[in-house]
């Protein structure tokens, strides 16, 4: 065992960042820019996006945005009227702090015409470049540095992370028959920066996390308080440590559902209850209503192979006690088919009993459907089993652990 690390690959869909700067650009569709007694309106060009890149090695993203743009002078016989378009080069340096607080720095680096403008009516008395200087002039002024503070005061990665985490980390159901519930704690996010693909920007992430599958939820919601670390150059295998806690009177249900009504020797099995403790050996006591009246009672000490994964029974003993005169007389007859039931199935693959449960763990859709959330990984692997007073517990460490976040 060692420091967990769970890998996440967390990617952002450019057509979810086109949309979100065609939407940020909207707003100032219809604000006019003055200049020179011209009016210019800016819009986007339909059926067009923005370049999104990154550079390596470093917290800087790169967006060519088309830009249209329409001027009008009002002059009555002397009004000027056109359009054109150019694309602006702009660099936005990003930053996480330790706390999680987000921030940006956008610059205006350079444009290129995509369109000189084009005169509908009069004739332009101005240098064509000027039209441009303005408009880059009222990008620096406005949209940029409301885009920097909009960023700050609206999006809270912490508070976003504590909501889905409450919701899908805290008391969350992974399984039924038997109810089992995930609880986490996130210690640390580690990031590499950026990098773009056609498609994607992808942000790789190693979270350090405490999980812990009970049977029963948790009364408690646990601080969430991670710190995020940068550092591009961070690789490290990827494993996590899973605590599993089961109470013996889970186990008496699981039995129950596993056994009564299923057929034994040709005869069905009804069972009235179990009942599970812990001494010296373990204690399992079954009462039965068919094929007889009586109570079962199994004693038996589990030793965990960490070497072959395997369960293996010491001090095994079974004892009927039968209500009916009949099966009195058979009673050894019973404990002798019994002990050898039990002796069959041992050794049990325990790995093999886990993975069961572990490999249905589903695809998560979060926020709408909007995100998508699937885990891979390889065999788990038992490292301890320890038969407490009342549960079991178990460490089970998951190997090759990754998750890819798909938005």
């Amino acid at each position: 065992m060692g420091e967990n690390n769970i890998h996440i690959k967390l990617r952002i869909s450019k057509v979810q960042i086109n949309k979100f700067f065609d939407d940020y650009l909207t707003q100032y569709s219809q604000q006019k820019i003055t200049a020179e007694s011209y009016e210019i309106t800016l819009n986007k060009p339909e059926n067009t996006s923005i370049n999104i890149h990154t550079s390596a090695n470093s917290s800087k993203l790169f967006l060519d945005i088309p830009l249209k743009f329409a001027f009008l002078k009002s002059a009555g016989l002397f009004s000027v009227e056109g359009e054109g378009a150019i694309m602006a080069n702009i660099e936005i340096e990003y930053n996480i702090l330790p706390d999680l607080s987000l921030s940006t720095s956008s610059t205006f680096l350079n444009y290129n015409w995509l369109q000189k403008p084009i005169v509908h009516l009069g004739n332009l008395n101005i240098p064509a470049e000027m039209l441009g200087d303005v408009i880059i002039h009222f990008m620096k002024d406005n949209l940029l540095t409301k885009f920097d503070n909009a960023i700050q005061e609206n999006l809270d990665i912490k508070a976003l992370l504590t909501e889905q985490w409450i919701q899908y980390a805290t008391n969350y159901q992974l399984n039924q028959n038997p109810d089992l519930f995930l609880n986490a704690r996130l210690n640390q996010i580690t990031s590499r920066y950026l990098i773009s693909d056609d498609t994607h920007l992808t942000l790789n992430l190693d979270v350090d996390m405490d999980l812990k599958i009970s049977d029963k939820q948790t009364d408690i919601v646990p601080e969430f308080n991670p710190k995020f670390v940068w550092n591009n150059h961070y690789i490290k295998a990827c494993f996590q440590d899973v605590f599993v806690e089961l109470s013996y009177k889970k186990i008496a249900k699981i039995i129950i559902s596993q056994l009564d009504g299923k057929e034994f020797g040709g005869k069905q099995v009804l069972l009235d209850s179990v009942h599970i403790t812990k001494q010296s050996n373990l204690e399992i006591k079954a009462s039965m209503t068919s094929p007889m009246t009586g109570l079962i009672t199994i004693v038996c000490l589990p030793v965990f192979s960490k070497s072959t994964q395997m369960i293996t029974l010491d001090n095994l003993d079974v004892n009927v006690k039968a209500n009916n005169i009949i099966y009195k007389l058979v009673s050894p007859v019973l404990e002798s088919a019994f002990t050898k039931k039990i002796q069959d199935l041992m050794p049990l693959n325990l790995t093999s009993f886990i993975e069961i449960f572990i490999k249905k763990v589903p695809k998560i859709q979060i926020l709408n459907d909007q995100i998508s959330i699937i885990p891979t990984f390889s065999t788990p692997y038992i490292e301890s089993l320890g038969l407490l007073e009342d549960y079991i517990e178990l460490c089970i460490n998951i190997r090759d652990i990754e998750i890819e976040v798909t938005t």
